[in-house]
């Protein structure tokens, strides 16, 4: 009895194990609710991924940028994920930047993924520094994903400066303008004004523009109601050029009431009324720089390499003045840019324009005793009516020092070697002896004149070449020799642009002759080698012998010595001291 009862048990149990073995071997799915698991219910594992990014590229938040934050969630288990969300946590003190917390993503099957794009927004008055938020990603069922935290960088706003750069005009017949291209505007002259506006900030400027006034009836301003400039990265500039006439009826002020208005998408970096410094019957200035500053301040890191503005006026235009008065020093200035028939020599009009106002401002001689000569006035027999004429009618000898300066072209006699200044009308260097004008003859008529001293200043090169080529037909100026003729003075000075050979060139940057620039830069005091407020003919030599050739250089790669004989070295061309 005992034995039957044993087997009927050990039946049973292997009966029981049995259908459990069956029952676990059969592939069930389903789904899971609350309260209830289905047979062998396969959970959803869910991974997330998360990418930001902006749109300047920096994988900064910049103030007033928008960027994004891409979240995607994969279902890597079997079952499906029901009622996923997300939600975003941290930072909740920011109050500059501003974000969705929550978003609602629905289900995701098995082995799939999705993803969503949350925007993220700085405002202008966030700082730099890390935001650090917690992404979670919600099941409905509990099967959550693992948080992920993330750091977000924010840079703080670079304000930008906008300068009023430079300010210059154009007088020449060239474009809208219409004038005598002296560098000087006169009434009823039309002249091109050019501005140049420039980012020097460390910022973007933003949606720029600019506007022109003029706050009198007898200006005539034709600038274009608004300049739209655009946006202008660091160190950009941009140039603005129109026209502008004064009527004969205009009884103002020499420093005309003409404005400019520049405006940026920030007010506080905007500025009205900016007074452009042009003025009427004297030379142009060059305006001082003005800036609109943000009030942030700049970070170290946001570093910018400015380009350089084109320049549209020289920084030795403006003549220093001094207490010297030269009531009888005699000048002849003359300067011929624009030839009949020969190639042009840019800026000889300007220069000549340039050392009158020193004459004026600096050595002290007056308006009156200096015969200015430019282009088609400079012609032969206008010398010799200057030389052999007018010259000795109002020089008076032993009390006059002369001063005597020369740009244009010049050209040695094939045969003598002799060196000719050239004429306006000249149309064939190869008879200059005929149609020139010899510069033994202007120091030989200075000589006459028995004047107290004499200073000559000569920009041209006399081997007959230019910087645009030979002005000789059929000769290589390579082959020329010129004999430079005495000064006959033992209380004279010459300086001459270059030796026999060499080609005189320009100062592009500077709107002048390469060798008329840095002689007005001497006679501001550059050439002042001892810091006594005066400039001997030595001093002056040092310098140009110092700054014209390694100039001439490093802009134009050719070689260019000035030629310089000093009978008294000692001799003061200038002095700031008073006279």
């Amino acid at each position: 009895m005992l034995r039957r009862l044993l087997f009927v048990s050990f039946v049973t149990i292997l009966f029981s194990a049995g259908m459990s073995q069956a029952q676990s071997s059969r592939k069930i799915t389903g789904t899971s609710s609350p309260g209830k698991l289905d047979i062998m219910f396969k959970p959803p594992e869910l991974e997330t991924g998360v990418d930001f990014s902006e749109p300047s590229g920096n994988v900064f938040l910049d103030a007033e940028e928008k960027g994004e934050i891409t979240i995607k969630v994969t279902n890597s288990g079997g079952g499906i994920a029901k009622g996923v969300s997300i939600e975003i946590s941290g930072d909740e003190s920011e109050k500059y930047i501003k974000l969705k917390r929550h978003e609602d993503i629905g289900d995701i099957a098995a082995w799939e993924s999705k993803s969503i794009v949350i925007g993220i927004a700085a405002d202008e008055f966030v700082s730099s520094g890390e935001h650090r938020y917690t992404i979670r990603v919600k099941e409905k069922n509990g099967f959550d994903a693992d948080p992920v935290s993330v750091v977000i960088e924010s840079r703080a706003f670079v304000p930008p400066e906008l300068a009023l750069a430079d300010v210059g005009i154009d007088d020449d017949r060239e474009g809208d303008s219409n004038g005598n291209n002296d560098g000087v505007w006169d009434p009823k002259e039309l002249v091109e004004v050019t501005l140049v506006v420039q980012n020097k900030g460390k910022g973007k400027a933003e949606h720029v523009t600019l506007t022109i006034d003029a706050d009198n009836e007898n200006i005539f301003c034709q600038a274009d109601p608004i300049y739209d400039l655009g946006d202008m990265p660091p160190g950009a500039w941009k140039k603005v050029t129109f026209p502008v006439s004064v009527s004969m009826r205009y009884d103002g002020p020499s420093h005309l009431p003409i404005y400019a208005n520049i405006k940026e998408k920030h007010d506080r970096f905007s500025a009205s009324h900016i007074d452009l410094g042009l003025t009427l019957n004297e030379r142009s200035k060059r305006s001082n720089e003005i800036a609109f500053r943000g009030k942030e301040s700049l970070p170290a890191a946001a570093v910018s390499t400015f380009n350089a503005p084109p320049r549209l006026s020289s920084d030795v235009d403006n003549p220093i003045k001094t207490n010297m008065k030269n009531n009888d020093g005699i000048a002849v200035v003359i300067g011929v840019s624009d030839y009949k028939a020969l190639p042009n020599v840019n800026y000889a009009r300007r220069d000549a324009t340039s050392i009158r106002n020193y004459l004026i401002n600096t050595l002290g001689y007056r308006e009156g005793n200096i015969m200015f000569l430019t282009d088609e006035d400079v012609t032969k027999s206008n010398l010799q009516k200057v030389f052999e004429g007018k010259l000795h009618d109002i020089a008076k000898p032993g009390k006059s020092d002369i001063f005597v300066f020369y740009a244009g072209h010049g050209a040695p006699d094939i045969e003598t070697q002799k060196p000719y200044l050239v004429p306006y009308e000249c149309d064939d260097v190869n008879y200059i002896s005929i149609v020139g004008f010899p510069l033994e003859e202007v120091y030989r008529e200075v000589a006459d004149c028995k004047p107290r001293s004499a200073v000559f200043v000569i920009d041209a090169c006399f081997s007959g070449g230019s910087p645009v080529g030979s002005l000789f037909k059929g000769i290589s100026p390579a082959t020329i020799k010129v004999n430079e003729p005495a000064l006959l003075m033992d209380n004279a000075a010459l300086f001459s642009s270059s030796q026999e050979n060499e080609v005189s060139t320009w100062y592009d940057e500077q709107k002048h002759g390469l060798f008329t620039y840095y002689f007005l830069k001497g006679l501001r005091g550059n050439a002042d080698e001892n810091g006594d407020k005066k400039i001997t003919a030595k001093e002056m030599k040092n310098y140009l012998i110092k700054s014209v050739p390694y100039r001439a250089r490093a802009l134009k790669h050719i070689k260019q010595n000035p030629y310089i004989t000093i009978k008294d070295p000692n001799y003061v061309i200038v002095k700031y001291s008073g006279r």
